[in-house]
């Protein structure tokens, strides 16, 4: 889809527009003082009479009334000026979008930018969808990457126990020194190894479950996240 790029020159506005915009402003200006003309009123008010009022049996009530008018008030301000603003800035697009016969030159510019928001849109999404396969691919070779390391591990350790054995015989005591400095090598191996594999688990584990799979469903990559124990517990 070609990107329309739009022009850098200001949009040329009609008469009658300008006007409307112009006193769309000073409605805005004008709700703005009246509500603060009112609430300077109120609040002169509520002054003079608190010391009357407060020996009152009714002044909290009438003070919890005047807040919830207050509160009403400002509601209702807010939703009219929302509508008026959604109307305003809806209601050209529409009529760009649709490209009606008595569309204003203004209306008319305005489809450029939302061909170009429509295209953004679009990119964006695909972005987002190739991020996540990227990640989804990241997880599973992290998976693989890690059951190289626990058969590592695991090999580590099954020649470790050929060492014991080994070094249980003891048929020759000449060689015990060399056998235990054997057995000695390969046990610091064996924890090395396992250093290791437990880096790389943590990391994968984190990579899976921070990519928003759902590693739940799949159990090689349950097997990820899980630590052995838990998945002992799932079974």
């Amino acid at each position: 889809m070609d990107i329309t790029v739009p022009s850098d020159e200001p949009l040329q506005l009609s008469t009658d527009e300008e006007k409307v915009l112009k006193l769309y402003d000073q409605l805005e200006r004008l709700r703005l003082e009246i509500a603060i003309i009112k609430a300077q009123k109120a609040h002169a008010l509520s002054s003079s009479n608190s010391n009357s009022k407060l020996s009152a049996g009714t002044s909290v009530e009438e003070v919890r009334e005047c807040k919830e008018k207050l509160l009403k008030a400002k509601s209702r301000y807010a939703v009219q000026k929302e509508v008026v603003d959604s109307v305003l800035m809806m209601y050209p697009i529409l009529k760009a979008v649709h490209q009606g016969t008595f569309c204003s030159p203004i209306e008319r510019d305005l489809t450029p930018y939302l061909i170009d928001r429509d295209a953004a849109s679009v990119e964006v999404s695909k972005k987002s969808t190739g991020i996540q396969s990227a990640l989804e691919e990241a997880a599973i070779v992290q998976g693989r990457v890690l059951k190289a390391w626990s058969e590592n591990a695991s090999l580590a350790s099954d020649v470790h126990k050929l060492a014991r054995e080994i070094g249980q015989q003891k048929e020759d005591p000449l060689n015990v020194a060399d056998g235990d400095n054997e057995l000695d090598q390969l046990k610091t191996d064996l924890k090395i190894s396992r250093q290791k594999w437990l880096v790389m688990k943590g990391t994968a584990s984190a990579v899976v479950a921070g990519s928003g799979i759902d590693w739940a469903r799949d159990p090689e990559l349950m097997e990820i996240v899980l630590d052995p124990e838990d998945m002992d517990l799932h079974k």
